[in-house]
């Protein structure tokens, strides 16, 4: 840490800091808002947690001994709602409200009216088509001191949608626990019981929320492709549907019967710890339609897996073609077939990609230098960070 983080650190010791996301889902956006509770009060701060009553997060957050404000859900405006999130702020003393769901706004700014109060918003979600620009917009969003981007291409699109100026965007990816996540992870016995596969047998993974728009289904369908000229590769699918989506569940594993891939295929459910079985792939595939950013992308990253993903939204910024990974057409099976069997069949440039992929953790993507970064916001709202110079 430079004299200048450290500087600001010691400044914001002990300062109250909630993070804020009514969801009732468990993805990307609710994990970051728990990482990054549980990342402020490693450093010091007494760190907090809005959310809903009964979700993932709120289980969660009482699990890592954090003080939660659990509210009832409801449709943006809520009088009840903003009277217990108000008192719980001026009971607690907090002076940071890091929102991770935009729309929570519609709460947050009538319950912090006249308190000294910073707000600071994370934009998880990719929008596009969308014209946020009315007068009650215009005023939800000047109450945001700064807004965190995960790439430049999302800063353009919040640019484009919502009343926000550039000054008010910083541009800061998600990092990495390299503790965590580490090639030292990889192991044949957990290869052996999670995927049913021989210490030769290429194991091919895909990790996240079953759902149609992350690209499932075209997975299986590079799968039927590549198992006609390499029958003994396996394909991994890790995770459960939200609450919504048993029947895309189950139409997967009826396209899987039907196309006999059953005894390539194997349904893993969620894990709460992938580190293991992200490091023990022989590559990892993100076969979304359009994705913001993608966590997992930098954890297979620095579990040091070489990386195949979709051509859309945030990838495009965080993957170099041939260099730290190979980009594919959204719903393509073939081209990603074809990138699948490239992997298999030179194994000197799998191994080439996946180191530097490695060195692209070190340089973009170390939880430490994305702390650090966020401090520095904190400290100087006006402050701006980029993606490009965490190196």
């Amino acid at each position: 840490m430079t004299n200048v983080e450290d500087m600001i650190s010691k400044r914001l010791k002990h300062t109250h800091v909630a993070q804020m996301a009514l969801s009732r889902d468990w993805g990307g956006l609710e994990m970051m808002t728990l990482r990054y509770a549980v990342d402020l009060k490693e450093r010091g701060y007494k760190s907090y947690i809005i959310t809903l009553t009964d979700s993932p997060l709120e289980k969660k957050a009482w699990e890592a001994g954090l003080t939660t404000l659990s509210l009832p859900k409801s449709v943006y405006f809520s009088p009840t709602s903003t009277y217990k999130l108000r008192k719980f702020i001026k009971t607690n003393c907090i002076t940071f409200v890091m929102i991770h769901h935009l729309r929570d706004l519609w709460l947050v700014c009538p319950a912090v009216l006249g308190l000294s109060v910073e707000l600071m918003g994370f934009c998880h979600m990719f929008l596009d088509n969308v014209n946020k620009k009315d007068f009650l917009h215009r005023w939800l969003y000047s109450r945001l001191k700064n807004v965190i981007a995960l790439t430049e291409v999302q800063k353009r699109s919040l640019l484009k949608c919502l009343p926000l100026n550039s000054m008010q965007i910083s541009v800061l990816p998600n990092g990495v626990d390299t503790k965590k996540f580490n090639p030292s992870k990889r192991s044949q016995a957990l290869r052996q019981s999670l995927f049913s596969a021989t210490e030769n047998q290429f194991v091919v993974g895909v990790i996240g929320r079953l759902d149609p728009q992350k690209g499932q289904l075209e997975f299986l369908q590079s799968a039927c492709l590549v198992i006609k000229k390499y029958p003994q590769v396996i394909f991994a699918l890790i995770g459960n549907p939200n609450r919504d989506g048993l029947a895309y569940l189950e139409e997967l594993k009826s396209f899987s019967r039907h196309q006999g891939l059953t005894d390539s295929v194997r349904f893993i459910p969620h894990l709460e710890d992938v580190s293991s079985a992200l490091a023990s792939l022989d590559v990892f595939v993100l076969p979304s339609y359009q994705e913001t950013f993608g966590n997992v992308v930098v954890e297979a990253m620095a579990s040091g897996v070489p990386i195949i993903a979709t051509a859309a939204g945030g990838l495009l910024q965080m993957i170099d073609q041939n260099e730290n990974g190979l980009l594919v057409p959204p719903k393509d099976p073939a081209a990603m077939a074809e990138a699948i069997q490239k992997v298999i069949e030179n194994r000197t440039f799998s191994g080439l990609i996946a180191r530097k992929s490695l060195g692209t953790v070190q340089k973009k993507y170390l939880q430490e230098k994305v702390l650090n970064q966020i401090e520095a916001v904190m400290q100087n709202p006006n402050q701006k960070v980029f993606f490009t110079n965490l190196g």
